[in-house]
């Protein structure tokens, strides 16, 4: 029996030695964007941006978790908004709750989308980090908005 190499086997599908192309791997293959001297952040910058994104993301599970849980049970006991805001509007602890999960959330989705910008488009670093900053500060300002409201509308 002949067996064949891959490589021969199906000729100009693998090169024949390692190397990137560059085709769509833009944070691999640096050297489209001017190499190294061009990478934005260091790989301790980008490790704790990961590790960030990935703690924020349990956060998150479980305030999600939480949260449905709590609008299922709210919704089988008919209750009404203003009932719901009643028995929950006032509460430190709900508010406290809810600061945490806007801040999870303020920290996890611009990261998120920093990854997809540096990845999908030719933004430089410095806008990159700025339109990601600016939707972090955005997501926080209106979701603690949302809390404090929320919180303000009780009688606790």
């Amino acid at each position: 029996v002949h067996r064949l190499s891959f490589t021969t086997g199906l000729p100009g599908t693998l090169p024949h030695e390692p190397k990137p192309d560059g085709g769509d791997r833009r944070i691999e293959a640096l050297r489209r964007r001017g190499g190294v001297e061009r990478q934005a952040m260091s790989e301790v910058t980008q490790t704790r941006l990961w590790l960030a994104q990935r703690i924020s993301a349990m956060v998150l599970a479980v305030a999600v978790a939480i949260h449905l849980t709590g609008i299922i049970v709210a919704i089988q006991g008919g209750l009404s908004a203003a009932e719901i805001i009643g028995r929950v509007g006032g509460s430190f602890t709900l508010a406290a709750f809810y600061g945490v999960f806007v801040l999870a959330c303020a920290v996890h989705a611009p990261i998120g989308l920093r990854t997809v910008l540096a990845e999908m488009t030719d933004l430089k670093p410095v806008s990159v980090n700025g339109i990601a900053g600016a939707f972090a500060a955005v997501i926080l300002l209106m979701g603690m908005q949302a809390v404090f409201g929320f919180y303000g509308l009780g009688d606790g």
